[in-house]
C-alpha cells in the first residue's frame, strides 16, 4: 500500500474518532469584549494539557498576525527532544463577529483536508502599565475541554502568577488541570 493511501486512511480514522468521547460545552464562557488586535503578536506557551502534536516539545511559541484577507496567520514553533525546531503554520478566522473570542483554526499542511478546530479565548490578562494595551496573558481552550493552553508574553514570575490564576479559572470552567505540562523555556 502506498504511503499516501495510509495517510488518507489515518486521516479518515482521526476524523471519525475526533470528538466521540467528549461532550461539547457550547456554553463555555469566553472573554467578553475580546479585541483581536490586543491578542496579535508573539506569545510563549507557559503550560498546556497534553496534545499529540506537541508531544515532547519545549520552547513553544506562537505568533499571530493579520493576513490581507482579514484572517489571522498562526505560526507555532517549538523544539523537539533533539533540539530541532518544529513549526506549523495555520489560519484563524472568527466565524461569528458577535463572538470574536471564539476562533476557528486550520493547519492545512498537517492534513490534506483541514477541519477547523475550535480555539476559544477563555480569559486574558490586561496590563495596566502599557498603552496601547496588548493582552499580557491568555487562557485558551475549546468546548470539549480536551485542550488548554496558558500563554504569556514573558516566561518569568508574571507568567507564573498568571498560570496559577489560570488553573483556578480553568477548574471553575470544568477543565481537569491535573495533567498540565509546564513548557520549558530558557531564561
Amino acid at each position: 500500500m502506498e504511503s499516501s493511501e495510509d495517510e488518507k486512511k489515518l486521516e479518515t480514522l482521526v476524523t471519525n474518532v475526533k470528538g466521540m468521547f467528549h461532550h461539547k460545552d457550547e456554553n463555555l464562557k469566553v472573554v467578553e469584549g475580546f479585541k483581536l488586535e490586543s491578542y496579535l503578536g508573539s506569545w510563549y506557551e507557559f503550560a498546556r494539557k497534553p496534545v499529540i502534536f506537541e508531544a515532547g516539545q519545549s520552547h513553544v511559541t506562537a505568533d499571530y498576525s493579520m493576513n490581507e484577507d482579514g484572517t489571522v496567520r498562526v505560526y507555532n514553533s517549538g523544539k523537539n527532544k533533539d533540539g530541532e525546531v518544529k513549526s506549523a503554520e495555520g489560519t484563524a478566522k472568527i466565524p461569528d463577529p458577535n463572538e470574536p473570542a471564539k476562533l476557528a483554526v486550520t493547519f492545512g499542511k498537517l492534513i490534506s483536508s483541514p477541519v477547523p478546530a475550535d480555539y476559544w479565548v477563555l480569559a486574558v490578562e490586561e496590563p495596566t502599565d502599557i498603552t496601547p494595551r496588548p493582552y499580557s496573558g491568555a487562557l485558551v481552550g475549546e468546548p470539549k475541554k480536551r485542550f488548554l493552553w496558558v500563554l504569556h508574553r514573558t516566561v518569568g514570575e508574571a507568567a507564573q502568577r498568571w498560570y496559577e490564576q489560570c488553573l483556578t479559572l480553568a477548574q471553575g470552567l470544568g477543565y481537569d488541570t491535573s495533567d498540565m505540562i509546564l513548557t520549558k523555556h530558557d531564561p
